[in-house]
């Protein structure tokens, strides 16, 4: 058998180095890539070094057998093969160690629990994980991920899942969870990483969020949106022949507070009233503020004498004195009671109704608690009926205008005529002005009726034969939301009335409701040279201040002075002594409502000089000819 020998001029050192350093290199290649498909290349390299390592060996040590060089290259191939596998355990633990180096820096960064599973086995987790569970990380990491405390069953990839978190106490905490496997690396290791988020915070603010939009912050009381379902989810209940009893409550003096002693007075007012009605109720028994002066109560009562057991027991409160700072006041109340099943079908007509009867006990003289019934749908739609025809009533011409005439009572001459409006409906005849006033000031049409008087006042006294006064009257809204200076003067430069001849009539009540503005616009109308006169004296709450406040041309005294003369000795001590404030202020005072002989002597008797009412004639479209009448005072 021939031998075979390497080339002669190829050293056997050579061919060692070639060797050796070959497998190395196939070694650090074949760990450092990733991609299977090179797997056969690196080890034909490893196997061809191993052959040449082998060949050296045997050509060293001067063999020249074919079968000693294979030992020697099996020797190799297994000192090469124990190598590889020492070098792959310390490559696997560095990696390992790296990848677990890069976990725990990845768990520890985040705020949030962090969870890291392989193969279903806890492999790490951070001390927010700690805290969060009560758990020790010596105590989870290896242990199954189910003692994590959460349904992992729940958990889709990247998708949050709100969920609880068991604790070591027992307790359910409410947690939101990700879990995410990663990129590929990840995967291929079997990691699964899950975020857990303790959401305990988030629902609280969310429940104060809620509370605070459901209850009124002024008095703590829940508010309109918190009474809304709590009654829808009263009518919801069985009631077991039980009714729902809503009762609607409105301060009737609320806005004198306000006025008067301000809006931090009117607040403490609220607050206090808020806490003895609240105190006032019974177990079951809701409260809640709708908005600016009106609380509602709601309860489940068995009758309506529990009803009114309730609404009695509301109003006390309402009545008592509510001291601040160095005043007190004392608003008082109107009541309304509806009944659900028996007087509602809904809670909309349960609070319609109840809203109805509210205004109803506002009304009247006699009780503050008021029952619904039956009846006040009907005032309610003619009210509505009215209000839809009195908003085309000028146009329709439906409107006119009435003048009662004014006297002075020592000459019995005409001295001026005052302009009343009167409303001819083309169905229901004759609409008395105390009906539809009131409902044109609800409505918003007050300042448009207002204006319309003014000029067809100004127009038709231009008209007249003579130089007598008109005298027309001006709502709080004209006064306070127009600018009626300016409408004046357009309609005496319209009409080509003489200035001297327009006298402007304001209520007391008006002329309080804002003094200083109101004073104001007087002012300047007055610059015009039209008279001001104050209307219905001796009605309001403040009369000297009202005359010391600015120079008016004539006192009104209030009617109801007058009624009363014949029968009343304050009513005339009343008289007297508005009669002796005008003489002493040098304001000439004009009484109205003369209605009988026994009113006008004692008028005559006390020294008033003007008179106007009914006992003179009634209130005509047209005015008298001067041929029918003393001649006038100039």
């Amino acid at each position: 058998m021939h031998s075979i020998s390497p080339p002669e001029f190829v050293p056997w050192t050579v061919l060692l180095l070639v060797a050796v350093c070959g497998s190395s290199i196939c070694l650090l290649l074949y760990f450092g890539r990733k991609r299977r498909a090179d797997h056969g290349f690196f080890l034909a390299w490893i196997a061809l070094g191993t052959v040449a390592a082998g060949w050296s060996m045997g050509t060293a040590r001067g063999s020249a057998h074919l079968g000693e060089m294979l030992g020697y290259a099996a020797a190799g191939c297994a000192f090469l093969v124990s190598g590889i596998a020492a070098v792959r355990i310390a490559v696997e633990r560095r990696l390992r160690d790296q990848l677990s180096a890069r976990i725990r820096h990845l768990v520890e960064s985040s705020a949030d629990g962090m969870i890291v599973e392989q193969n279903l086995r806890i492999l790490e987790v951070n001390a927010a994980f700690e805290h969060l569970s009560g758990k020790s990380r010596a105590s989870l990491v290896g242990a199954p991920i189910d003692a994590c405390g959460f349904p992992r069953g729940q958990l889709e990839d990247r998708a949050i899942c709100r969920t609880t978190l068991r604790d070591t106490t027992g307790s359910d905490i409410p947690v939101e969870i990700v879990a995410n496997r990663g990129d590929d690396a990840y995967a291929q290791k079997g990691l699964r990483i899950y975020a857990v988020r303790d959401i305990r915070p988030r629902l609280e603010q969310e429940r104060q969020i809620v509370k605070l939009a459901r209850t009124d912050h002024l008095t703590g009381l829940p508010n309109r949106a918190a009474f809304v379902d709590h009654l829808a989810h009263l009518l919801a209940t069985p009631l077991n022949e039980l009714s729902v009893a809503l009762v609607v409550i409105d301060l009737n003096g609320f806005k004198e507070v306000n006025d008067v002693h301000g809006h931090a007075a009117g607040d403490e007012v609220l607050r206090v009233l808020s806490l003895r009605m609240g105190k006032a109720l019974l177990e079951g028994e809701f409260i809640a503020r709708l908005g600016g002066d009106e609380f509602v109560v709601a309860a489940l009562v068995p009758h309506s004498k529990a009803a009114l057991d309730l609404a009695m027991r509301l109003e006390k409160p309402l009545f008592s004195s509510v001291q601040f700072e160095f005043a007190e006041a004392v608003c008082g109340g109107s009541l309304g009671v509806a009944l659900y099943p028996e007087q509602a079908s809904s809670a909309t007509d349960l609070m319609n109704n109840a809203d109805l009867a509210m205004y109803r006990a506002k009304q009247s003289q006699e009780t503050n608690i008021c029952f619904y019934v039956d009846a006040m749908d009907e005032a309610v739609r003619l009210r509505r009926r009215r209000s839809s025809d009195l908003r085309d009533a000028i146009r329709r011409g439906e409107f006119e205008l009435h003048y009662q005439k004014q006297l002075d009572l020592a000459s019995g001459a005409i001295t001026g005529y005052e302009a009343l409006m009167r409303w001819q409906h083309p169905e229901h005849g004759f609409v008395p002005p105390s009906e539809f006033i009131p409902l044109a000031e609800a409505t918003g049409l007050i300042a448009s009726f207002g204006e319309w008087v003014l000029r067809t006042a100004c127009k038709e006294a231009a008209g007249w034969n003579n130089a007598l006064t008109v005298a027309v009257n001006v709502s709080a809204t004209q006064i306070y939301a127009t600018d009626l200076a300016a409408i004046v003067h357009g309609i005496l430069l319209e009409t080509g009335l003489a200035p001297s001849r327009l006298q402007i009539e304001i209520t007391e009540t008006t002329l309080m409701k804002c003094p200083e503005q109101a004073t104001h616009v007087l002012r300047r109308i007055k610059a015009l040279g039209v008279s001001i006169a104050i209307d219905d004296f001796g009605t309001g709450y403040s009369s000297l201040s009202t005359l010391r406040a600015f120079a008016f041309d004539r006192i009104k005294l209030d009617k109801s002075f007058v009624e009363d003369v014949e029968r009343d000795s304050q009513a005339r001590t009343v008289l007297l002594a508005v009669l002796a404030l005008g003489k002493a202020l040098s304001i000439p005072v004009l009484a109205e409502g003369v209605e009988t002989e026994g009113q006008l002597e004692f008028l005559r008797q006390s020294g008033c000089e003007r008179v106007q009412g009914n006992f003179f004639g009634n209130p005509a479209p047209t005015i008298e000819s001067p041929q029918e009448q003393p001649a006038a005072i100039a």
